[in-house]
């Protein structure tokens, strides 16, 4: 199929309704088709081995770098012809050409004196030494500070926010539904691509970075000029650019260390670089982030399973058989006894099969997996990693069980049942997704002699086996009781317990700040909040940040505090018109009427206590 793709290959050239002579296409690939980037990373994939061990390397499709760290100019001179050379010689074996535009050099270092470049050809071309180089859309400058990348960053931004500004009118533009999905495909994107390399810049270049990130989310909002950035942020729901960064990072940490041959798995984990006065290493955010994790969840080492290569490729693996024909009538449908009735008659089919029950359990105090052989009298559990989800402790059960079967050695082969009540688990085994533990019991049933089938079963109705299998489970939830096995965690549990790590520190970091006057959540109310009506949205998202115009417009003009044209005596504040205010007294009582003791009216999520309010401020003539 290749040679046949690869030969023969003609084009020519239509201009209107004139053709070109045709021409063979003797070298390169057809552009757009769908073999055409896997046959060019094969054929470029050499390249690699022409250059020197000592020399470092990056390949990302037709995107090439060496570099390496030298502290003598000249060793690096001599380094850096040396692999031009090689680079020419593969370039002439293969035919492959270098770009003598794209083809360019830089020195790294924080020296003020940098020394001087050398002159180096390439196919006869001069390599030019450059200040600032892009590879793979980061913007490298000579010391490392990324002030260039950044201000990059913030110019295309700031264009992409055009668009928020036309669309966000407070009385006839989108709703906030649409323009944060507007902001966060056309500029947060923008922003995350690479945040967690560089974040080591300095804060007052990263600073760039929030004041676009908060210039955006209150476009989005509507909100008032002097509106405090950490309440537009939770207004929005939308966590600062810096736990942001942290977020993404911790998703990074959870990915790398599940492949320890990762090309930045030393850069992450390494504890020989230091920071600097101006630069914070990436390997100390990474250390900062695990220790905080590690102390939070009393947890002395963090190990996570390794993705690795199936040893066998799909096309070979034998089909896994599942059965959840139980499942096509829904437990509340039926009565308990209608359900035993039903898993009897389904244990008729399976006649003469040895049964195993498999179970996982996971509560806040921990996780644990069991499986039970009722004929044999025989049962297993197992302590987990308290981080582990509940899909990854039915996974672990299941795994041990099929272990199980392994063990057993007959003269002829057996067949087993291994019975579970997660559809999820066995639903994830059928479809083969990227959890090692996949992996792990997809090459146990290949390699076993056995004859196994996984039936879904119901969960919680009276069945013997599973029941028994789930108070086992959930015994080990308690790791007081028993010995601690060490079970490694899967990354995607590993991630989902960092990222929540990170938004819980953003929770208490909000939480106990002073603009939170509310004492509310740092996330937007699913019926109050999200409004199809611009006007109201913008309005109820001014109160509930604190900031609106008839409360706070005197600090542009600087002027005084304006008075409660009511009382003549306090100053206009959205608190006084809401909580104390006497003139406001029988509006107060009738919003109060339904909210819950102590509670802020502005706190409240429903839709009538809102309307109510936005009704009592047009009622007294204020421009929120």
């Amino acid at each position: 199929m290749i040679t046949n793709f690869l030969k023969r290959r003609l084009f020519r050239v239509r201009i209107g309704n004139i053709y070109s002579e045709i021409h063979e296409l003797l070298n390169g690939i057809p552009q757009g088709s769908v073999l055409s980037c896997t046959l060019f990373a094969i054929a470029i994939d050499s390249i690699l081995e022409c250059i020197p061990k000592s020399v470092e390397t990056s390949l990302f499709m037709d995107d090439f770098c060496i570099y390496f760290n030298v502290k003598n100019p000249r060793i690096s001179t001599k380094l850096f012809r040396i692999c031009v050379q090689k680079l020419q010689d593969w370039a002439d074996k293969t035919g492959f050409s270098f770009s003598p535009q794209k083809t360019v050099g830089m020195i790294f270092s924080r020296k003020k004196k940098l020394p001087k470049p050398p002159k180096i050809f390439l196919s006869g071309n001069q390599i030019f030494f450059k200040t600032t180089v892009t590879y793979l859309g980061l913007i490298f400058d000579q010391k490392m500070t990324w002030a260039d990348h950044i201000s990059n960053l913030v110019a295309k931004c700031k264009r992409r926010m055009n668009i928020l500004k036309y669309l966000s009118n407070t009385t006839w533009g989108s709703d906030r539904i649409t323009l944060l999905t507007l902001y966060r495909s056309l500029i947060r994107s923008t922003i995350d691509y690479g945040c967690f390399i560089y974040q080591s810049a300095a804060d007052f270049h990263l600073r760039k970075l929030d004041s676009i990130h908060t210039s955006s989310l209150r476009i989005v909002l509507g909100a008032f000029r002097t509106s405090p950035s950490l309440s537009i942020c939770a207004e929005a729901g939308e966590p600062p650019l810096y736990w942001r960064r942290q977020r993404l990072l911790a998703g990074y940490i959870a990915k790398v260390m599940s492949l320890p041959n990762h090309p930045t798995y030393s850069s992450l984990f390494s504890k020989q670089l230091e920071d600097t006065a101006t630069v914070k290493t990436i390997s100390k955010c990474v250390t900062t982030m695990l220790d905080d994790f590690k102390s939070k969840h009393n947890i002395k080492q963090l190990l996570t399973t390794r993705c690795e290569i199936p040893p066998f490729p799909p096309w070979f693996q034998t089909m896994i058989n599942i059965d959840t024909s139980l499942s096509s009538v829904k437990k509340n449908d039926i009565s308990v006894q209608q359900q035993q009735t039903s898993f009897s008659n389904f244990l008729e089919k399976y006649d003469g099969y040895r049964r195993l029950y498999t179970d996982g359990s996971k509560t806040e105090n921990g996780a644990g997996c069991a499986f039970i052989e009722l004929e044999e009298n025989t049962s297993f559990f197992q302590i987990l990693s308290p981080l582990s989800s509940v899909l990854t402790t039915e996974l672990y059960a299941i795994l041990e069980a099929v272990k199980y079967t392994k063990t057993i050695t007959y003269s002829q082969p057996q067949k087993f049942l291994l019975m579970s009540d997660s559809l999820s688990g066995l639903t994830a085994i059928e479809n083969q997704g990227d959890n090692p533990l996949l992996f792990d019991i997809s090459a146990q049933l290949q390699n076993s002699p056995h004859n196994i089938i996984m039936p879904w079963i119901p969960g919680h109705s009276g069945i013997i086996g599973n029941e028994t299998a789930d108070i086992i489970a959930k015994s080990c939830c308690n790791p007081n009781s028993l010995p601690l096995h060490t079970h490694l965690v899967p990354p995607q549990d590993l991630k989902k317990a960092l990222q929540s790590h990170i938004n819980d520190s953003w929770e208490d970091y909000w939480m106990n700040n002073d603009k939170n006057l509310l004492q509310r959540r740092p996330k937007p109310y699913d019926n109050t909040s999200f409004n199809k009506h611009r006007t109201c949205e913008v309005q109820i998202a001014r109160l509930r940040i604190g900031h609106t115009f008839f409360s706070h417009s005197h600090l542009i003009s600087k002027s005084p505090v304006p008075l409660c044209s009511l009382c003549q005596h306090s100053p206009l504040t959205i608190d006084h018109i809401l909580l104390s205010c006497p003139k406001t007294y029988a509006t107060r009582i009738k919003i109060r009427s339904s909210l819950p003791l102590n509670m802020h009216p502005l706190c409240s999520d429903s839709p009538m206590v809102v309307t109510e309010i936005l009704k009592l401020f047009k009622k007294l003539n204020l421009k929120i």
